[in-house]
């Protein structure tokens, strides 16, 4: 059986939850399908095979919508974050500017900062 063929036989059943295409030989192939729980799921290491879920698209809906609000609600906390953090440097660069210009001002011209030494001369005969 085809894998489209497994799809309709799962959809003609209201139980039916699940489906895949089995492999049997290069000539036969089948259908699983799950009815109630899926409780004989196995991982194949290697080749697995893929499973479809039948979900009420309701459901499905509501999942899609809950993702798209979890990433929105991350992208936004991080632009706001990477803002605050941005504002922050930019402020602080203006303060250091702010402070080392206030300080050349405000040294007289010559002095280059520091005690100022005094020098004498020694008059002699």
């Amino acid at each position: 059986m085809t894998l489209e063929e497994c799809e309709v036989e799962c959809l003609k059943n209201c139980s039916c939850i699940a489906y895949t295409q089995l492999a049997i030989s290069s000539e036969r192939g089948g259908c699983l399908l799950w009815y109630g729980d899926l409780r004989d799921v196995r991982e194949i290491p290697f080749d697995g095979q893929d499973i479809h879920i039948r979900m009420v698209p309701f459901e499905l809906g509501k999942n899609i919508n809950k993702l798209a609000v979890d990433s929105e609600g991350k992208r936004r906390k991080l632009l706001i974050s990477s803002l605050t953090s941005l504002m922050g440097v930019v402020l602080l660069g203006m303060s250091l500017m702010l402070y080392f210009w206030k300080r050349e001002k405000n040294v007289p011209k010559g002095r280059t900062g520091g005690k100022q030494l005094l020098v004498f001369r020694a008059q002699g005969n």
